[in-house]
């Protein structure tokens, strides 16, 4: 049975990195993706900074996660929270297919406070919740912003939009819901009575730490703002100009395609979306910066490989 389910892990691995190759192949007989522009990168202050915002980003994340674990009273240090970041994020890189970031932080955090294991589980939960809730936030301040302005959005986008609007709105009821009495109540009436204080605890825990949903969506924010600004200074680096109004547009539909569990991380199906969107704004280089902010990612998480070799001779 193991040796099966392995099997059918390898195969739909093999089967994802097919997907990828074929996908980058298809942007790079296109047209769509110049390997020389990325070839030919040299050093450069944007790349710095945008290295710098990627480290940003990354930090906030893990500030983030530790708020949350305190509100409910799961006190641990913010290096290991560090830690636990980097490892999630290298195993979640190098080992496609396999074992999620979420899984991974779930499986440490819980060995990292035994007795709040319920609680653990739901800081992961709620963490990734308020990032993907932000980066819906950002977008529907760029709708709002090319609103204003009276830019003409591209048609293509003009639709798309509508989608982020109403994603954000139904996302904005379902967190409201979850606060409403009778809804907890219903949420309550389908767990297993063995649970039931449990989830009624974390539930507390939240409602009545309010501050901590409200810096953590802050710490969101200012996290997603970072990884624009480095999107940003990437493009830069390759002589291409691009907006915020056009990231906080776009790098939700980007990074929402990454989880189309079609390919390794999403690899071939991101760079393909921004190539697409990124075009409809005249932006020729849409691909190549998807893929160097892909490239970045990868080599910020680099540290975890070791982080994680050394937390298995602990």
């Amino acid at each position: 049975m193991t040796i099966q389910i392995f099997s059918r892990k390898s195969a739909a691995t093999i089967i994802k990195l097919i997907v990828a190759a074929a996908l980058l192949y298809w942007l790079i007989s296109s047209g769509r993706l110049d390997f020389k522009v990325i070839l030919s990168l040299k050093f450069s202050y944007s790349l710095l900074f945008a290295f710098l915002l990627m480290l940003l980003f990354l930090f906030l994340m893990a500030v983030r996660w530790w708020w949350l674990l305190r509100s409910q009273n799961i006190i641990l240090p913010l290096l290991r929270i560090i830690e636990l970041l980097f490892i999630s994020g290298f195993l979640t890189t190098f080992l496609p297919g396999q074992v999620s970031g979420e899984v991974v932080r779930g499986f440490y955090i819980t060995q990292d406070s035994p007795n709040f294991k319920a609680a653990a589980i739901s800081s992961v939960l709620v963490d990734r919740a308020l990032g993907l809730y932000a980066l819906l936030f950002f977008g529907v301040l760029a709708i709002f912003y090319f609103h204003v302005s009276h830019e003409s959005l591209p048609l293509s986008i003009f639709h798309i939009s509508f989608f982020i609007i109403l994603i954000t709105l139904f996302a904005t009821l379902m967190g409201v819901m979850v606060w409403i009495p009778q809804t907890q109540r219903l949420i309550l009436k389908i767990i297993p009575n063995r649970f039931k204080d449990k989830i009624m605890v974390i539930l507390t825990n939240y409602y009545s730490k309010g501050s901590y949903l409200s810096v953590g969506f802050l710490l969101s924010i200012f996290a997603h703002a970072s990884v624009a600004g480095s999107f940003i200074f990437l493009a830069s680096s390759i002589q291409t100009d691009v907006t915020w109004s056009q990231v906080f547009l776009l790098k939700p539909l980007i990074i929402f395609s990454n989880y189309i569990p079609i390919s390794p991380g999403g690899l071939g199906v991101g760079e393909t979306v921004s190539s697409y969107f990124f075009k409809q704004f005249s932006v020729v280089n849409g691909a190549e910066i998807a893929l160097l902010s892909r490239m970045l990612l990868i080599f910020t998480r680099l540290p975890g490989g070791i982080l994680y070799i050394l937390h298995k001779r602990i």
